[in-house]
This record gives C-alpha cells, structure tokens and sequence, in this order.
C-alpha cells in the first residue's frame, strides 16, 4: 500500500493499517518525515520496521531494478519485508526521544556558531556586528538548550544512574554521557561485543581465499563514534587503563589508527560494563527505558 502524507495525514493512515491489521510495515528514511510515521504506528502497536536504507538500496539492485518511482519503491520495500523479514524495531521511549532531540538541536547550534567564528574572522569591519550579535544569540540559544539537556537528565531516574556512573571516569564528559543517553538506549542491558557491533566500532574483515585485507570500521551509528573518538582522546591521556592498553598496542607494533580503534572499543566496553552493574543493581530501573 502506498500513502502519500502530511504530518497532520499520520492519524489518517494509522486508521487506515489498523483496518488491513498488517503483520509488518517497513519504511525508509524519507527526511525525517518517517519519523513520525515510525512513532505513530509504533504508539498504535503495530508492528513496523525502520529498514536501512543502504540495505534496501542494494536489495534493490540485486533484483535488477535500475528505475526508480514512487511505485518502484513501494513494491521493493513491501518484496523486501516479505523475503528478508526485518524485525520490528519500536520508536524510543518517550524520555529518550525527547532527550535525543534537545541533543540533536544542540549540535546544530553549536555546529552554527561555528560556522559564524570562522564568518567572523574572513568578515569585513561593517560586518562584525552584526556577526556578533547572531553569536551572542546562538549562545544564549545553547545555554538554553544545556539547561533542558539537564532538567531532562534530572526527571529520569535512569539517566540520573547513568550519568552518577559514568561522570568520574576519566576521559568521559557530559558530551559523551548526553550523546549515550539519547542516542543509546541500550547501554548497560546488552554485551560489550553487541554494542560495538551497534555502534559500528567492530572491524570488518576482507578475506578471500589467502588474501587477508585491512580491517575497517564503517556503518553504525557515526554520531556516537565521532564523540566516543573524542572521548577516547582524552581517556588515553588521563585514563591509566586507557593509556597503558594504548601503549600496549603501539610498542607491539600497531598503527594509530588500529591502536585507538582498539581503545575505543576497549573504553566503550568499559561504560557499558559499569552501567550494566549499577543497572543490576537497581533492577526496576532497567525496565523503565
């Protein structure tokens, strides 16, 4: 079935599955626009799937299909949901969610003021102040936005666990304890292996027949990656347990790269271990993201 929506048409086709009562619908990022679908349909119990969209891509051109239309796309997404049969992945807790989007929004905004430093420094003198004052109003805007990022951690008593755990280790500050709790529900409630492999912080390997190829990371989720990197920066120089593995690795003969790959991994292991254990600890609370 194919539908084109609004946002205010989301209760409508809602109605509309709930008639036909479908074991499975797959969608595909559409903008963000999916989004609300995604969560509408989640919120109404039925069951519905976030496909990738590299993987629906290439399942496409597996099967030849070189065209693409609305209706191309919709009959690949539902012969893609019949053969492949992806599980049902569920919006995030409405916590969660909320949280993620006061991340998101401060990324942007910092990502803004930014790109305003360098207009600033390229900028002739009639400009400047008007370029100072759009500074001025972005970092009042991210002051602002801090001060929700924190009241949002205070209201729930899981991000509040987390965050007790996870502040005195060092290498951790509260850019990576906010982008975990948004963007990784899972924390703390899956194995070290899982989440890396979550993450996309676990090496592919390229072998063929006595071919061994480089190892590389790609896929998961990059925006926790890129802040874990950062992170692990840090924790390599003040973290000993950090340190003495990265120096472990380099006097073995590893490249920097591979070394602080390996780090990242080791440290992510690390976090979801000690939130695994405080979440043990406090059982009920595991159950309420």
């Amino acid at each position: 079935m194919r539908f084109r929506f609004r946002r205010e048409d989301t209760e409508t086709l809602v109605e509309k599955l709930k008639d036909i009562s479908p074991s499975l619908v797959v969608l595909e990022s559409t903008g963000g626009y999916d989004r609300l679908v995604w969560e509408a349909l989640s919120n109404a119990g039925i069951p519905v799937c976030r496909a990738n969209a590299r993987q629906t891509y290439h399942f496409a051109k597996s099967l030849g299909y070189l065209a693409k239309t609305d209706r191309i796309d919709a009959a690949l997404l539902a012969l893609y949901a019949e053969k492949i049969r992806p599980e049902p992945n569920s919006s995030a807790a409405q916590d969660v969610q909320v949280l993620r989007d006061y991340v998101q929004r401060r990324r942007q905004l910092t990502q803004a003021r930014a790109k305003e430093l360098n207009h600033l420094e390229k900028s002739s003198k009639a400009l400047q102040a008007y370029i100072e004052e759009t500074l001025q109003h972005l970092t009042q805007q991210i002051q602002h936005i801090e001060t929700l990022i924190e009241a949002q951690i205070k209201t729930n008593p899981v991000f509040k666990t987390i965050k007790k755990v996870l502040k005195p280790i060092q290498g951790v500050g509260p850019v990576l304890i906010q982008k975990l709790l948004s963007h990784v529900p899972e924390l703390g409630k899956i194995s070290g292996k899982q989440l890396c492999i979550l993450i996309g912080d676990a090496p592919h390997c390229r072998d063929s027949g006595k071919y061994r190829g480089t190892r590389h990371i790609w896929g998961g989720r990059k925006e926790v990656r890129d802040v874990l990197y950062m992170a692990t920066l840090t924790a390599r120089q003040h973290n000993p347990q950090i340190k003495a593995f990265f120096e472990r690795l380099t006097e073995a003969g590893k490249p920097y790269k591979v070394a602080m790959v390996a780090c990242m991994r080791k440290f992510l292991i690390i976090l979801n271990a000690k939130v695994r254990d405080a979440l043990a600890l406090e059982p009920e609370l595991k159950q309420t993201t």
